[in-house]
C-alpha cells in the first residue's frame, strides 16, 4: 500500500534497538505519538468510530503498532494486513474490519489486532475523515418553518362551498296567511290560517273568529 506520509514507520532495525535497549530515536518516537494521537482520534466523543471499545483493548492494539507489529501490502489495490503478535501471524481485512484469530471469530467485535491496524493506518493518515456532527437544529429556524408551513396550508385549502340563497330554499309558503292570537285568561292562544288568496282567507277567518 504505497502512500506519501508525514509520519514514517520505524525499520525493524529500529524496533528491536529500542525494545533491547530502550533507546528511542527520533523516527520512533514521532511514529509513536502519531500513533498515540490516531487511537484518540478512533475513540473520540461523539463520532469515533471505536468510542464503544474497551480502553484496555485499544492500548493493546496501540502498542502493537507502535512496536511496528502491522505490515501493510506493496500492493495498494489489496485491502489486506497482516499483524505480528508474539509468534503469531493474524490476517486482518482492512475493508471488511475482520480478523482471524480466535477472539475476533468468537465475539464478532474489534480485537487487538484489528484495532492496530486502524492505529496503524490513522498514523499514516489513510483513514477516511471521520462525518462531521450534524448540526444542532435551530429553534427559531424550526419555528419559522412550521409556520410557513401552516401559512401555506392555509394558502392551499380549497374554500368552503358557498351558503344557498333563499331563493333556492326548498321551502313551500301559502299564498295567503293569517296569524291570530287569543288570551282566554292567563290562557294565550295562536291560530294561523292559510290559504290561496286573502279573499278566501278572510271569508274563512270570518266564519272562525266568533
Amino acid at each position: 500500500m504505497s502512500t506519501t506520509v508525514s509520519h514514517q514507520v520505524p525499520t525493524a532495525q529500529q524496533q528491536a534497538i529500542s525494545d533491547l535497549t530502550g533507546y528511542e530515536d527520533a523516527a520512533t518516537l514521532r511514529w509513536q505519538q502519531a500513533c498515540v494521537q490516531a487511537a484518540n482520534t478512533l475513540t473520540a466523543l461523539p463520532n469515533g468510530r471505536y468510542v464503544t471499545v474497551r480502553m484496555e483493548r485499544m492500548r493493546q492494539g496501540l502498542e502493537l503498532a507502535q512496536r511496528g507489529a502491522v505490515t501493510l501490502p506493496e500492493d495498494g489495490e489489496d485491502l489486506s494486513a497482516v499483524v505480528r503478535s508474539g509468534s503469531n501471524l493474524y490476517q486482518i481485512d482492512t475493508r471488511l474490519l475482520t480478523c482471524t484469530c480466535a477472539d475476533y471469530q468468537k465475539h464478532l467485535q474489534a480485537c487487538k489486532h484489528l484495532l492496530a491496524v486502524e492505529v496503524h493506518l490513522g498514523a499514516l493518515g489513510l483513514l477516511p475523515p471521520e462525518p462531521a456532527p450534524a448540526p444542532e437544529p435551530d429553534a427559531h429556524a424550526l419555528a419559522r418553518a412550521a409556520f410557513e408551513a401552516q401559512e401555506q396550508a392555509l394558502l392551499t385549502a380549497p374554500l368552503p362551498a358557498a351558503a344557498p340563497s333563499t331563493a333556492s330554499w326548498p321551502i313551500s309558503e301559502a299564498p295567503a296567511s293569517l296569524n291570530i292570537k287569543l288570551k282566554i285568561g292567563n290562557m294565550e292562544l295562536m291560530f294561523t290560517m292559510r290559504d290561496v288568496n286573502d279573499l278566501k282567507l278572510q271569508r274563512r277567518a270570518t266564519m272562525s273568529l266568533p
